[in-house]
């Protein structure tokens, strides 16, 4: 943002202030992972990036958006809006999206994603593309970089899904759905109590 190309040793120096600042405390569940594990990473992930990416013409970050939701059948406006962030903003005007994944996306997966989707529709009103940089975690890690443009054919197909997720949330159902982000849902014990108290059914009756 400031002109000046990110060098790699400054941006290692802020990821190891952050990291330390972070893992200051006693209760991590590391999971057979180690601290130099997680920084041996990290440091793997700036690198790449920064080498690959620093030069991007960045003119903003954690750019706020709010989106109506809009049932593309009724017309009706849900009561609750979409509030989400982009990543990056470029000098062109194109937003990032910057993610960490195990594999590099597939054609289909970009095609399908809900989040992406959500974001490709926030981006057409402003008239620009969504910029998905996928930085995958090989043992040498590699940059993914994907153009999504904006389109009314997926802003109709997520307004659609996000209008029946939103009148399925006013009507109270809320089916468990455990995943990677238990640890910080304040509906965690709900979910994970839902199935308590039941009759438990026997290998032999469930087979």
């Amino acid at each position: 943002m400031a002109r000046k190309q990110p060098t790699v040793e400054d941006a290692l120096r802020i990821l190891n202030a952050d990291l330390g600042a972070e893992l200051a405390r006693d209760d991590i569940d590391w999971r057979g992972a180690t601290v130099d594990d997680l920084r041996t990473e990290g440091e793997r992930l700036v690198r790449t990036f920064v080498t690959h990416c620093g030069e991007l013409e960045v003119v903003a970050t954690e750019i706020p958006f709010e989106l109506a939701v809009i049932d593309p059948i009724t017309g009706e406006h849900l009561p609750r809006r979409l509030v989400g962030y982009f990543d990056f903003e470029l000098r062109n005007g194109n937003v990032i999206e910057l993610k960490t994944a195990k594999a590099a996306y597939s054609q289909v997966a970009l095609a399908t994603n809900l989040q992406f989707a959500a974001y490709r529709s926030a981006a057409r009103y402003a008239g620009v593309d969504v910029e998905v940089f996928n930085l995958v975690k090989t043992k040498v890690p590699k940059v993914q970089h994907v153009v999504l443009p904006h389109s009314r054919d997926v802003s109709l197909w997520f307004m659609t899904a996000a209008a029946q997720i939103e009148r399925a949330i006013l009507a109270g159902h809320f089916p468990p759905a455990p995943g990677m982000m238990c640890s910080s849902c304040e509906y965690r014990r709900t979910c994970i109590g839902a199935g308590m108290g039941q009759v438990e059914v026997g290998d032999a009756e469930a087979a």
